[in-house]
């Protein structure tokens, strides 16, 4: 039996370096981490001498917003098994400043001690899908996020099931700011039937930070927890602990 640790981190980019790396100290007590918002220049520097000044690997491909990284003496890399899946690039619609590019990163892990293969996604929809926009944007705002944030989990479903069908992974595990509750209200939209057909859902309290694992996974989650006590990001951290079954 195993045990290892992940955590959400949205690292929130207006931060300076010092608050970056106190919030880092904390993520990093998991073994594995997966950042959302860690795409400006800045946040790419700090997080990269972040994981080299304490001893973790890290993907972080160029402009993808979504890197991985991980405890090195925890876990090896598995050479070719990392990516980015690009969803859908930035929209031009006139005098919206908000319009972005998604997509989400994956990488392949290697336990050291006991070999357990794990595979995790890295994730970050848009914001607020079938939330109302002001009258000034009009309804073209509206249509693309409905477009954009299902074409988003359509394609995680996908590509989690394309995985699950190598029969490579032990393991699973899928994190991130999902943007959205779990569950379909009139403000948001989520695609609880979609996923729940692969996933388990974790046990947080409400959030729209997650971390979730596929039902064929050797794993249980055996605690799941938010530390939101001297976090500066406007987003608190999320642990899970996992098990080995």
């Amino acid at each position: 039996m195993t045990r290892f640790t992940d955590c959400a981190h949205n690292i929130l980019f207006r931060l300076d370096r010092a608050k970056w790396l106190s919030d880092m100290a904390v993520s990093s007590r998991a073994s594995i981490v997966g950042y959302s918002e860690a795409d400006s220049h800045k946040a790419r520097r700090v997080l990269t001498q972040h994981c080299r000044d304490t001893g973790r690997g890290l993907f972080d491909p160029v402009h993808c917003g979504n890197p991985i990284s991980w405890d090195s003496k925890v876990w090896t890399p598995i050479p070719k098994e990392s990516g980015v899946v690009e969803v859908h690039r930035r929209v031009n619609i006139p005098r919206v400043k908000f319009n972005p590019a998604r997509d989400f990163a994956w990488v392949g892990l290697e336990h050291n001690v006991c070999g357990t293969k794990v595979l995790r996604i890295n994730v970050h929809p848009i914001a607020g899908a079938t939330k109302p926009e002001p009258n000034k944007y009009g309804p073209r705002l509206n249509e693309w996020k409905d477009w954009a944030v299902r074409q988003y989990w359509l394609d995680v479903v996908s590509f989690t099931a394309a995985q699950m069908s190598r029969e490579k992974w032990d393991v699973i595990l899928l994190g991130g700011d999902f943007n959205g509750r779990l569950e379909n209200r009139r403000e948001w939209w989520y695609p609880g039937p979609l996923l729940s057909s692969l996933y388990f859902t974790d046990d947080a309290p409400r959030s729209i930070d997650r971390l979730v694992w596929t039902r064929d996974s050797l794993v249980r989650q055996e605690k799941r927890w938010v530390v939101a006590k001297g976090i500066h990001s406007d987003h608190h951290l999320h642990f899970a602990e996992y098990v080995t079954t």
